[in-house]
């Protein structure tokens, strides 16, 4: 054995225990990634969706806006965690209107015993002005 056999031979397990960790790192980080998509897939459905919504109050009317917005909450294909009742139209004391998705997930991680509370709110709202914040 020559003395160059041990350097280089060190050199090949660190090489394989970086490969290693870094493997188990991106497997880690996709793994959590798939766990909560759906949950920021259908918050970003729903950021369109109230804004869609509101446009339609100020245009339309409340009756179609509630109408839209059943409408879409029933077709848009979002989670069953998003409820029914989850989404509303209000109008504050000042004569905004704002149509208001609210909920909640608690997502289990497997293989531990942790849950991982998210919860998300989209807001959209139409000034007295009619225009869309």
């Amino acid at each position: 054995m020559t003395s160059e056999d041990a350097p280089s031979r060190s050199l090949k397990w660190v090489k394989r225990l970086v490969l290693a960790f870094g493997f188990t790192g991106m497997a880690l980080v996709f793994a959590a990634v798939a766990l909560v998509w759906p949950y920021f897939r259908d918050d970003l459905l729903l950021d369109k969706t109230v804004r869609a919504v509101a446009l339609d109050w100020r245009d339309f009317g409340e009756d179609k806006a509630q109408t839209r917005l059943e409408y879409e909450l029933d077709h848009l294909d979002i989670g069953m965690q998003v409820s029914d009742g989850a989404c509303g139209l209000f109008t504050d004391e000042g004569g905004v209107q704002a149509v208001r998705c609210k909920w909640a997930v608690e997502v289990v991680i497997p293989g531990v015993d942790l849950t991982l509370p998210l919860s998300f709110q989209s807001l959209a709202e139409i000034d007295v002005d009619g225009s869309l914040q």
